[in-house]
């Protein structure tokens, strides 16, 4: 349980994924000791923005979620890691 929780500098798994249905492709890296969530829809109803992630919730081996901040309000990102399967949903 030590590792279930925590500040996410050096707790990050970085990589990248298109979710389907949205069109949304996320990119999740580690750059200077801070954590990024970006995000990016091209074409109609197009979206991009960079938000950095906090924390982490989970030990990453079953799953693992990340926690931002906007405007003093903590938010669940909208990508997690899965472990079991490898893979970012």
């Amino acid at each position: 349980m030590a590792r279930a929780s925590g500040p996410i500098a050096g707790n990050v798994i970085p990589g990248e994924f298109t979710h389907a249905a949205s069109r949304v492709h996320f990119k999740i890296s580690d750059n200077d000791g801070h954590v990024w969530l970006e995000f990016e829809r091209e074409g109609t109803n197009a979206v991009k923005g960079k938000r950095e992630l906090l924390f982490f919730i989970g030990s990453g081996t079953r799953g693992r979620t990340y926690i931002l901040e906007d405007s003093g309000f903590y938010f669940e990102s909208p990508v997690n890691w899965y472990g079991q399967k490898q893979m970012w949903i």
